[in-house]
């Protein structure tokens, strides 16, 4: 019985060590996991079908960006405890603040839009029902919005927070179709520059991807939301650490994934059931059903976060009360901006779409518009006067430079392939 009790015991003790290492890492493990939303994860395959490994060293270099980005965008809720475009509306002028909200506000309805696309084309096909593809774009839609509506941050966090570990299905994939590891190897040390459109069109869809700017709001907001105080800034930090880099391990394996199994050597996704031939190596027959089981559950993650933060930043900016912790009547307006949101969205998808090039697209978009947020955010976080202590490291200012070069040569690249 002794025996028994301190087994007990020490199971008991494991079992609380590891729920509050990952409660405390719970924010970041939800931001990384909307990184990999049902657009992203398109994009990423698009990137293997077409390019094969070429562009591994791309997700390896974004690595640590995506970190130090996200990681300022954290500690400006948790120092200043006020949302970004809020700070920035206060401290650099008005005109800066709506220019930088109206981007990634329609950034991300391009997104709510294409995942809902995505969401609901799988949606049609699992219950072969795809000549009424829009009736289940409105149903996702309102399923989303509905779920938004009827809970609580606490309730929304801890069920996002539950979903992120399906995209561990890709993980276990991966190595089951026996990659050319040698290849691979390559793909993440040396990088190959194309000058085709289609390259650089994915190298934009992927640091959109990556680096989303929707995430950098989110974040800002959640460390308000969860009450976070300086005392927490490590632990916080380290959250996003562990998020951010298990969210980019699973994109540089889904890339392998699609390079391996459907070829990589200039294929192009046209439609979603192509897109699940990636898991038949682990399912079989029964490939489609899982996949939509990945897709759709990085869906219930990703999309909730992108119509809260476009909620937060706008109402923000404009000084309304905001707060899924507040009940409708509390923050009226904050809860029309989420109507509105998924309204757009919905209504983007009754024209005839393709839901992969959108999902891919959005991205792109994304991607052009990510240079300027991590520019606000490294002005707010040299601001000795709003950070005090708490500026930037060097560290932390050379990857963010670095980040910015990387994203402004690329999207040159694209728009000069575009126009050339």
């Amino acid at each position: 019985m002794k025996i028994y009790s301190n087994l007990k015991h020490n199971l008991s003790r494991l079992f609380r060590s590891i729920s509050k290492f990952f409660a405390g890492k719970k924010e970041g493990i939800i931001a990384g996991g909307a990184n990999n939303d049902p657009a992203g994860t398109i994009t990423y395959l698009q990137i293997g079908a077409s390019s094969g490994y070429a562009l591994l060293w791309l997700m390896v270099v974004t690595t640590p960006m995506l970190i130090v980005v996200t990681q300022m965008a954290a500690k400006i809720g948790i120092i200043l405890r006020l949302g970004l475009a809020r700070v920035l509306k206060d401290y650099y002028g008005r005109r800066i603040a709506f220019f930088l909200v109206a981007l990634v506000a329609l950034a991300n309805i391009f997104t709510i839009g294409a995942n809902i696309a995505g969401m609901a084309d799988l949606v049609a096909i699992t219950v072969n029902m795809e000549a009424q593809y829009v009736l289940f774009v409105v149903l996702v839609g309102l399923f989303v919005l509905l779920f938004l509506l009827r809970k609580r941050y606490a309730d929304i966090s801890k069920f996002l927070f539950i979903l992120t570990p399906i995209s561990l299905v890709y993980i276990i994939t991966a190595f089951l179709v026996k990659p050319d590891w040698h290849g691979v190897a390559l793909g993440i040390v040396g990088a190959r520059m194309s000058f085709e459109l289609h390259y650089w069109m994915l190298v934009v869809g992927a640091i959109g991807t990556i680096i989303a700017p929707y995430i950098i709001f989110w974040e800002t907001t959640a460390e308000i939301e969860e009450k976070k105080t300086i005392k927490d800034l490590k632990e916080t930090n380290s959250g996003i650490s562990w998020g951010m880099t298990l969210a980019n391990i699973i994109c540089i394996l889904i890339v392998v994934l699609a390079a391996t199994v459907l070829g990589g050597h200039g294929g192009v996704i046209e439609n979603i059931r192509q897109a699940s031939e990636v898991l038949r190596p682990l399912a079989g027959d029964a490939a489609f059903g899982l996949f939509a089981i990945g897709i759709l559950a990085s869906g219930f993650v990703a999309v909730p976060v992108l119509i809260s933060s476009t909620a937060y930043m706008v109402a923000d900016l404009l000084g309304w009360r905001a707060g899924l912790d507040k009940k409708e009547y509390q923050a009226p307006a904050f809860y029309l901006l989420i109507i509105i949101s998924v309204m757009v969205g919905i209504l983007m998808n009754v024209f005839n779409v393709n839901p992969v090039q959108t999902m891919i697209w959005s991205q792109v978009a994304a991607g052009c518009v990510a240079p300027f947020i991590v520019v606000a955010l490294l002005l707010v976080c040299n601001n000795k006067k709003l950070m005090g202590a708490y500026t930037n490291s060097r560290s932390a200012n050379v990857v963010g430079f670095l980040t910015i070069a990387i994203m402004v040569l690329s999207i040159a690249f694209f728009l000069f392939d575009i126009l050339k």
